[in-house]
């Protein structure tokens, strides 16, 4: 039996299950029950100094269930998919749910929002876990990376696969089979000159094998990321320009995410509260949220509470154009339910139509941020500080790598203050943005 055919008969399984959870829930008279199963595969693999570190085989077995009566909301999982266990963990909900604080605004998606019709994203290109293979693609990776006389050593190379599913239902009639898989490949290095080391190194991600970065390719960018680095300093305390690197730049529309998300707004702890319409970013940037784009990971036709997710503006020139909403939060600020129960998918960020040695060129003098170390954000006030390194730019030429500094300021200015959007967009990041320049922020150092 191959893999495909394997997972055609855990699928047919896993429905049977769902249904006679379905069944119980009926008799049991419970208002609205959202059921989920999740089955999945994964093998994880790492070597070191050209011997196996780690090789971690995972089966994942889960049931869960989320019921409301009267409003009173309910919740129980379990990991044993045996008809008494099921039973059980229902039960438990059930029992859970008579205890609980009843509230309105509790329960599934309306019925308007339902999502009836289920999309495939084309993500779902499983192999067979193959551990000497993968043992066998990360000695390759940490072999050509550590011929450079600069690498003292490589700190780990791994390599990562596995493929899921799981069956969604709820009491109103729907049922979704969703299928995913992934192959991930990862090196960690560590370079030395003149007594001083510095760490960088690669990360990819796909959904299918034939996407895999060449080891070629992994090699030169892990190097390029970890060299670099090298004879980095502190500078001073001063005011500068700066550019969010493309793999960075993406915190940005998380700050941005964190003061629109509806919890925020409904609870009055956002940063951003009560904006819509306001204008928040320049009048040339949009942010188009698309959950329907194929082959990304980051999209999805329905939300934990069975809401059908929407393609629409989440920033229409510079002007909040709509909050991040589930049936929840949507309910407690009287608004239309965005479908964003899961939070965001994909957003497609407006860019200056320009690359990125031309964004260090319009900078001329400033700083490139490539490394954040942590998310800096005070979600209530705005305020910004994180620690950060990367490199000095001149006269629009990287000069020199800086280290041990930090950024800080408030999100609301930094996202009204920027300049301009390269168009090196990561295309593996749900966030299609490229590196951001921003005017005008402290950056403390000696």
């Amino acid at each position: 039996m191959d893999i495909h055919e394997r997972i055609e008969k855990e699928e047919a399984k896993l429905k049977i299950i769902v249904n006679k959870a379905l069944d119980y829930v009926e008799k049991k008279h419970v208002d609205q029950a959202l059921i989920s199963v999740v089955k999945s595969t994964g093998l994880t693999t790492s070597v070191r100094n050209q011997e196996t570190n780690e090789v971690k085989f995972s089966k994942r077995r889960d049931f869960s269930v989320t019921m409301w009566n009267d409003h009173h909301k309910g919740s129980a999982s379990t990991t044993d998919l045996s008809d008494d266990a099921i039973f059980s963990t229902l039960d438990a909900a059930i029992d859970i749910s008579k205890h609980t604080e009843s509230d309105i605004y509790n329960g599934l998606a309306d019925d308007e929002d339902l999502q009836r019709e289920f999309t495939d994203f084309d993500t779902f290109y499983p192999e067979e876990p193959n551990p000497e293979a993968q043992i066998a693609r990360s000695m390759e990776l940490e072999k050509m990376c550590i011929s450079h006389e600069k690498i003292k050593q490589c700190n780990s190379a791994s390599v990562n696969s596995g493929y899921g599913q799981s069956i969604f239902a709820t009491t109103e009639g729907q049922f979704y089979t969703v299928k995913g898989s992934y192959f991930s490949d990862s090196i960690s290095l560590t370079a030395e000159e003149n007594d001083q080391m510095e760490q960088g190194g690669s990360y990819h991600f796909t959904y299918t094998s034939r996407n895999r970065w060449k080891l070629e390719d992994m090699m030169k960018e892990a190097l390029n990321e970890t060299i670099p680095n090298l004879g980095a300093q502190k500078i001073q305390t001063q005011t500068l320009p700066v550019i969010f690197d493309k793999d960075v730049s993406p915190n940005i529309f998380y700050w941005l995410i964190s003061g629109l998300e509806g919890q925020g707004q409904y609870k009055k702890t956002s940063y951003l509260n009560d904006c819509l319409g306001e204008t928040i970013l320049p009048e040339w940037l949009t942010v188009l949220e698309d959950p329907y784009m194929m082959h990304e990971m980051a999209s999805s036709c329905v939300d934990s509470s069975g809401s059908k997710t929407i393609k629409r503006d989440i920033v229409t020139n510079g002007k909040v154009a709509s909050y991040i909403l589930s049936a929840y939060s949507a309910r407690q600020l009287k608004m239309k339910n965005t479908g964003n129960g899961n939070g965001t998918y994909n957003w497609l960020v407006t860019n200056s139509g320009i690359s990125r040695k031309e964004l260090e060129k319009k900078m001329d003098t400033g700083l490139i941020i490539k490394d954040m170390m942590g998310f800096g954000l005070d979600p209530l006030t705005g305020d910004v500080s994180v620690g950060v390194r990367g490199f000095m730019v001149e006269h629009g030429e990287v000069t020199y790598p800086v280290k041990e500094i930090t950024i800080a300021g408030n999100a609301r200015e930094m996202l009204k203050n920027i300049v301009a959007i390269s168009n090196d967009i990561d295309p593996e990041s749900s966030i299609k943005t490229g590196s951001i320049l921003i005017d005008a922020i402290k950056i403390a150092g000696k």
